[in-house]
């Protein structure tokens, strides 16, 4: 069952959710995330006004492995 929802989810597009989104938004993103490569990040950013991307040097668990990394992005201007 889990496969089935990941898979129909993962499908699924999101825009008009994240259209919604009007505060300002960083998008964090490992740079070797194979389940979820980089081209999702920029739909992301396209949906997604006043939002910036910032690649993290890390797979698609990296928030899991190094939760205080996340720490050193609150204030930073990247892309």
């Amino acid at each position: 069952n889990f496969w089935a929802l990941f898979d129909a989810n993962f499908k699924r597009s999101y825009s008009n959710e994240m259209k919604k989104i009007k505060c300002q938004t960083k998008i964090l993103w490992g740079k070797q995330d194979k389940l979820f490569p980089l081209k999702y990040a920029t739909k992301f950013k396209q949906n997604i006004k006043n939002s910036e991307i910032i690649i993290v040097n890390g797979n698609h668990d990296w928030p899991i492995l190094k939760p205080q990394e996340i720490m050193k992005y609150a204030n930073t201007k990247t892309i």
